[in-house]
């Protein structure tokens, strides 16, 4: 078992230098963003951590963007994660259109802790479960802060720090 914090991240899944895995979205160039995916790090076996961070931006009109740091915890019913607000609760689960889960290695050049682990997709279980959480409480899932909790983006895109609560 591992003692170390996980993160939800937000990833793309590409093929770099004939190798298939995943990068940050700041590491293609402008042109090759197609969307991404959050992606959770999983143990040598492939099975989920029992719990993740993931950080979530709120965006309030005429305030700056705030980003905390809430868990993600593993439910007894694989493959389900429960993200618990207060309200509402957000479920993610390993993504169905693989048919399976398709553990591949982070292969871009930043820095994590994460990034020693192979990743899965995951989504959230209801479709429209993110933009609720927008539309209702100006919320939204970022995954794995990056430019704050990744090593060597300021290389690659330098942007404003966003304060964390």
């Amino acid at each position: 078992m591992s003692n170390q914090l996980h993160y939800v991240h937000f990833l793309i899944q590409t093929t770099l230098r004939r190798k298939r895995g995943w990068v940050a979205p700041a590491e293609l160039p402008g042109n090759k963003h197609h969307g991404g995916s959050f992606a959770i790090p999983v143990d040598k076996y492939f099975n989920p951590f029992e719990k993740y961070n993931i950080d979530i931006a709120r965006i309030r009109e005429g305030q700056p963007i705030s980003v905390t740091t809430y868990s993600v915890v593993k439910s007894s019913n694989l493959p389900r994660l429960t993200l618990s607000l207060t309200t509402p609760r957000i479920s993610f689960i390993a993504s169905p259109w693989s048919g399976r889960w398709q553990p591949l290695p982070y292969i871009g050049e930043l820095s994590h802790a994460d990034f020693a682990y192979r990743f899965i997709e995951i989504e959230t279980e209801g479709e429209d479960d993110a933009d609720r959480l927008y539309d209702k409480h100006k919320m939204v899932l970022v995954g794995c802060h990056p430019f704050s909790k990744y090593v060597g983006i300021d290389d690659i895109t330098p942007v404003p720090r966003i304060p964390q609560e």
